[in-house]
């Protein structure tokens, strides 16, 4: 271990995706290898309100103590499902009573 390691410091850099929400602000996640792990927000993503939906992609810490457990780092990514056109027929094309 180095000089300057913590044992508090979580291993950074990977990253991860949002499988399911869980409650008391957990979530589940797969990581590129193929992992799942049980991860809460870091307490600047709690302040700053950011919310978290299934497909987002997240960089994590994964915990020194326990390699099922992570925090959530930061929001890296989403994962934007495809939208539907919007209304085919706009307001401006609709016939006047």
């Amino acid at each position: 271990m180095s000089p300057n390691a913590d044992a508090s410091d979580p291993e950074v850099g990977h990253e991860a995706t949002v499988i399911e929400s869980l409650p008391n602000s957990m979530f589940r996640l797969r990581l590129s290898d193929g992992r799942q792990v049980t991860a809460h927000a870091a307490q600047n993503s709690r302040m700053t309100f950011v919310r978290l939906v299934a497909g987002d992609v997240v960089r994590i810490g994964l915990s020194p103590f326990d390699p099922q457990r992570a925090r959530i780092l930061a929001l890296t990514g989403r994962h934007r499902a495809k939208q539907h056109p919007t209304n085919p027929f706009p307001h401006s094309q609709r016939e006047e009573p």
